[in-house]
């Protein structure tokens, strides 16, 4: 068992994440995601001393690391450092390798093979990809998705990395309703966490659960949470309770 550093997710995670797992973080548009993902790799680095690696496709680097310094954290200085790796695949050229068929395979080889070496290369110990979804947009259908993951995250089990994918999804929890339900990517994944706006009534929070851990003993509740000045902060002792 691995602490990711950030203290109230460590609480309900059950002490953390063991090394190598690849776990799916998912939610709608604004929620954190990104924030948590990136805050993931910053504790790794200044706790533990552990090489990070952050997969972008959608934000552009310079963009993002100019929200990022919002909480004080300089992804660009870290890079210079060499304790952070960044490959940016949101280019224009990107976006063109994704519609051309001809170049789907060509380009997937490309972005697989180039997080490999990363992490082979240069020991990263976490791995946040943002989003997995637009890396899925790369294989021709649902097979070739489960196929290819499968691979690397046999990969990233073997080199020890533990990974945080960022996944997409639209919705959020409203009293009395089911879970959303469950993709690809969650089916394969070790962990779930789903971060979430939560509606009670008229009042409408952030909420961040545990749906899957394998193995593990994690709260099974709906944590809210703030987005600070330091980042995600979690209220551990006050989780949302329908009634």
């Amino acid at each position: 068992m691995k602490p990711t550093g950030i203290e109230s997710l460590d609480k309900i995670l059950g002490g953390g994440i063991p090394a190598g797992w690849f776990v799916a973080m998912r939610g709608g548009a604004g929620v954190g995601k990104t924030t948590l993902g990136v805050q993931f790799l910053l504790e790794g680095i200044l706790k533990y001393h552990e090489p990070g690696l952050l997969v972008t496709f959608n934000e552009p680097l310079l963009a993002l690391n100019a929200i990022m310094r919002n909480y004080g954290w300089d992804l660009l200085s870290l890079q210079q450092m060499g304790e952070l790796t960044i490959l940016d695949f949101s280019s224009t050229e990107m976006g063109i390798m994704q519609q051309a068929s001809r170049l789907r395979e060509a380009s997937l080889d490309y972005i697989t093979q180039k997080i490999i070496d990363a992490v082979r290369n240069i020991g990263v110990n976490r791995l946040v990809i943002d989003p997995l979804n637009t890396f899925s947009l790369l294989f021709r259908d649902l097979f070739e998705v489960r196929k290819e993951l499968h691979r690397v995250i046999g990969i990233l089990w073997e080199e020890k990395c533990t990974t945080l994918a960022v996944y997409e999804s639209t919705g959020e929890i409203v009293q009395d309703t089911k879970y959303p339900q469950f993709s690809t990517e969650d089916f394969l994944a070790y962990g779930v966490i789903h971060l979430q706006y939560v509606s009670i009534s008229s009042a409408r929070e952030r909420g961040i659960e545990i749906l899957k851990m394998r193995g593990m003993h994690h709260s099974k509740r709906i944590h809210p949470f703030e987005i600070t000045s330091r980042g995600i902060e979690i209220d551990v002792d006050n989780p949302i309770l329908f009634s």
